[in-house]
């Protein structure tokens, strides 16, 4: 793809960059999340596999995990309800 077409594409989300720059932004944090959830369920299989399952650790995993979930949901609604309002203000 030529620096022009790259150009004219981006000339069309300039009057929504910051539409699109937050939507770029929640792409970004459901990477991270992506990667983070499965490390905590990795952390929860070694303390459980461990054989001395301490009620501690085993709390703070089970926390985050739900904070990464909350974090996640409210991603997902917001982010995509930005994405479609910006699609449908560029169609206007």
């Amino acid at each position: 793809m030529s620096a022009e077409r790259i150009r004219k594409f981006l000339s069309y989300y300039r009057p929504y960059r910051w539409k699109f720059a937050s939507v770029l932004l929640g792409a970004l944090v459901a990477a991270g999340m992506a990667v983070l959830f499965p490390v905590c369920v990795h952390r929860v299989t070694d303390i459980i596999l461990s054989g001395h399952a301490a009620v501690e650790p085993l709390l703070q995993m089970g926390a985050m995990m739900l904070l990464i979930v909350l974090v996640e949901s409210f991603r997902n609604f917001y982010f995509d309800y930005i994405g479609h309002t910006l699609s449908a203000s560029m169609e206007n």
